[in-house]
């Protein structure tokens, strides 16, 4: 079988294959950190960057380190526990 692209279709077709590869890896690489930044940690519970902001304005914990804030995997388990409505 031979598979025939015209070049934007090739060069869409690598751009998708590096962000998959790139999203891959970071995924790899960040499950064995206790502490990982926004990004992943977004990933890590299935929300968007966007989420995680939300929660730190609302108390979820984080560490900041000369700026750079950074979210621990057990911290943010604990804290959403906490914080988990029962229903009655």
């Amino acid at each position: 079988m031979d598979i025939k692209l015209v070049p934007e279709q090739e060069e869409a077709l690598k751009n998708y294959l590096q962000e998959l590869l790139k999203t891959s890896l970071s995924t790899i690489t960040s499950d064995n950190k206790p502490f990982v930044n926004r990004e992943s940690i977004a990933r890590y519970f299935g929300v968007s960057p966007t989420t995680i902001t939300n929660w730190v304005k609302i108390g979820c914990p984080y560490i900041d380190i000369e700026g750079r804030k950074l979210y621990g995997k057990e911290a943010i388990t604990k804290w959403l526990e906490e914080h988990t409505k029962k229903a009655l």
